[in-house]
């Protein structure tokens, strides 16, 4: 942060709104707006100017305007940092100007510039797609008991991601014919596995059409390195196809350490949190495109390789990627997490709730993780003495802590009240945006949730009662078919 460069006012704008932002649009200016819809919405109001609106996985991320106008969206700002919308902004565009960078750039460019050792970073593009479909980039989030009457803690890998990727990353190929496992664990393994009935399976299997579950009995499969290690101490190979190696490196450790130390040392909760955005986000940049799409609105002529939306518009998947994009060592640290998630359910009498760098156990379980100071070091929060209600992976109820209350997560619901609606009535309405680009319309939905028949459990649901984990050949069947959408229209 020692290049201080701060924006000239004329460069950046800070409206309320799409309307707002309109007569504030002139060239090269970078315009910040509350929602992401909003950078959609001031696109299609600025006719007849020719856009391209960008979307990742949140929604529309940034738009460009022919003339070089940007708009960019303060929302995971905002949330990260509690403030409003222009002082959030106001703080991130702060951030960019001491690292020399423009106001328009986001966390992939932050990272880049606090991290130079990703412009050595060798590693093989090719192979990317291929290790994305073979290995689970996924955390491991499940439901392992309903519902909780007595008092409960949940236990927290401290910064468990930056912990993962500050270690070794696996780079260039090394060697793919191995049948033997190395002793690092930037690897990869393809194995016929038997997994024994167990309440806590350790190793995950991906869905045909989707998904990942963690089931017992036979299947052949990929595993990455840090889980292949552990399926080879708990005995469950039974045979090994070959293992695949790779050179290491250390392309993020300095990242993870100096961000780590600078979230340590913040001065207020709001730089905090956004030491804490830019330390969690670099997993997403490794794992996923951060710009999937790419809508044309009035483009004088149709771009090459888009597909016409609607009149006026055409829908392109970028062929560019990111530089840090690297689905390969996405795979091995996601495995890295997961497995000391596993190790420390595997060692309480009854683990209640996985949540991806999180456990929940009953107070005084005596086999619950031992605490620790610093990255990748377990923490306790609790006890809640009113127990807990847990609906699905990310939405579950605890009550009674004495200083913080009940706790709510409503992960991809509207609000903690519809957590609360399905809890008490076992049914509630949501309002849903939608995705126009994939044709699943917005609108009012009917939620419902009883435990004991339906229930919204994760993989678990396919087995019908939910108090077990799914079989291999059980989960294979019911993602071996593509979702029906026909539906939607």
């Amino acid at each position: 942060m020692s290049r201080q460069r701060r924006a000239r006012p004329q460069e950046v704008a800070y409206p309320e709104d799409p309307e707002s932002a309109l007569p504030l649009l002139h060239p090269g200016r970078v315009i910040y707006l509350p929602r992401g819809r909003d950078l959609e919405m001031t696109a299609r109001l600025d006719a007849p100017h020719s856009w391209e609106v960008w979307y990742g996985r949140g929604g529309a991320s940034y738009a460009r305007r022919s003339d070089g106008a940007t708009l960019r969206s303060s929302h995971r700002y905002q949330a990260a940092t509690g403030l409003g919308h222009r002082e959030a902004a106001e703080l991130w565009v702060a951030w960019l100007a001491g690292l020399g960078l423009s106001p328009a750039a986001g966390i992939a460019a932050v990272v880049e510039a606090l991290a130079p050792q990703l412009r050595q970073w060798k590693i093989d593009r090719r192979e990317g797609e291929v290790w994305r479909q073979r290995l689970c980039l996924a955390g491991r989030a499940e439901v392992l008991r309903l519902e909780m009457e007595g008092p409960l803690v949940v236990y927290d890998l401290a910064s468990a991601y930056p912990w993962a990727y500050g270690r070794e990353l696996p780079g260039e190929l090394e060697g793919a014919a191995r049948r033997d496992l190395p002793a690092h664990d930037c690897c990869a393994l393809h194995a016929d596995l038997e997994v024994p009935d167990t309440e806590l399976p350790p190793l995950p299997l991906a869905g045909g059409s989707g998904g990942v579950a963690w089931p017992v009995g036979r299947w052949t499969g990929w595993l990455a390195g840090p889980e292949a290690h552990l399926a080879a101490e708990l005995g469950v190979i039974q045979r090994i196809h070959r293992v695949v190696t790779w050179t290491r490196h250390n392309p993020l450790t300095y990242y993870a350490e100096y961000l780590y130390r600078l979230r340590r040392e913040a001065p207020d909760r709001a730089t905090e949190g956004l030491v804490k955005l830019l330390l969690n986000s670099c997993y997403g940049l490794l794992a996923s495109h951060s710009e999937g799409r790419v809508v044309y609105l009035r483009p004088p002529s149709p771009p090459p390789g888009a597909l016409p939306l609607r009149e006026g518009q055409w829908v392109a998947t970028p062929r560019t990627r990111p530089g840090i994009y690297h689905p390969l060592a996405a795979a091995i640290l996601t495995s890295r997490v997961r497995e000391r998630l596993y190790r420390a359910a595997a060692a309480c009498r009854e683990a209640l709730y996985l949540g991806v760098d999180g456990l929940h156990t009953r107070l005084g379980d005596p086999g619950a993780p031992a605490l620790g100071e610093g990255v990748g070091q377990w923490r306790a929060e609790g006890p809640w003495l009113g127990g807990g209600v847990y609906l699905a992976p990310g939405r579950y109820l605890l009550r009674g802590h004495s200083a913080l209350g009940d706790r709510i997560r409503h992960q991809g619901l509207d609000s903690p009240g519809t957590v609360e609606d399905l809890i008490r009535y076992g049914r509630a309405s949501v309002m849903v945006e939608g995705d126009p680009l994939a044709g699943l319309p917005g609108g009012l939905r009917e939620l419902t949730w009883e435990p004991r028949e339906g229930g919204w459990i994760g993989s678990r649901r396919i087995t019908g009662d939910r108090t077990r984990p799914p079989t291999a050949e059980e989960w294979q069947e019911a993602t071996r078919e593509v979702p029906d959408l026909s539906w939607v229209h």
